[in-house]
């Protein structure tokens, strides 16, 4: 007699090693440190002494070096001397580059619903948009480049093609390092959110290769103002409150 067999899914139902956790210790360190990061209250070239965080924040020095890890497979520490991580500090290099791979997927996407019959979902472009017009003058900066990361996911979400959405996921937060050096001094809310408004209406009306041409304008302008910024050609903006 041929005994029962658990099904493959039983068995690893009853695995307790397999049991999805809410973010960890670490992935929550990590998110303080890179709010601190983004906002400019740790400063590019700044070391990130490990015990004295770890002590700061409550968690073991492992915990800690985990965080630190975290932070560094996205591109905001490098290994200082010493073994020492520190923030990393961009040239205008590093943002050419980061803007030409955002560049490449957001066109690329555009590209792939041009070649398809997808009917695009816009709600989450839509509701970034709509966010715009919430943020008033005292707004932190950071929200608002929450937005505007909001409307670009969505436009790399066009395709359908769950690769490019991780090649874009995986840049993200390099590209808010960029987005963090310029402020409002450069460009208001008001002038982003009609900026991205005008990008919705070409896709609404099905404009695909306006919207990739003016797509690939404001991508451009966004790379040259960061650049602007660290060249000095620009007034160096206040940390983001």
């Amino acid at each position: 007699m041929t005994p029962n067999r658990q099904t493959p899914e039983v068995e690893l139902a009853a695995r307790d090693d397999l049991r999805l956790q809410r973010a960890s210790t670490a992935e929550r360190a990590a998110d303080v440190l890179r709010r601190l990061i983004l906002r400019g209250e740790l400063q590019p070239g700044s070391p990130v002494r490990e015990a004295k965080l770890a002590g700061t924040l409550g968690i073991s020095p492992n915990t800690m070096r985990e965080a630190l890890r975290i932070l560094g497979s996205e591109g905001l520490l490098v290994q200082g001397r010493h073994r020492v991580a520190t923030v990393v500090r961009l040239e205008p290099a590093d943002v050419d580059e980061i803007f030409a791979v955002r560049r490449a997927l957001e066109l690329a996407a555009v590209d792939e619903l041009a070649g398809s019959d997808r009917t695009p979902d816009l709600a989450q472009m839509e509701a970034a948009i709509s966010r715009f017009r919430t943020f008033g003058e005292s707004d932190e900066w950071l929200r608002v480049i929450d937005a505007d990361r909001q409307f670009h996911t969505a436009v790399v979400a066009l395709a359908g093609n769950g690769r490019l959405d991780t090649l874009y996921a995986n840049c993200d937060a390099e590209i808010r390092l960029c987005l963090g050096i310029t402020t409002r001094l450069h460009i208001d809310v008001e002038e982003l959110a009609r900026q991205h408004e005008a990008l919705l209406g070409l896709l609404r009306d099905g404009e695909l290769l306006r919207l990739r041409a003016d797509l690939a304008r404001t991508l451009d302008e966004a790379r040259d103002r960061v650049i602007a910024v660290l060249k000095g050609d620009r007034e160096v903006p206040d940390t983001p409150q």
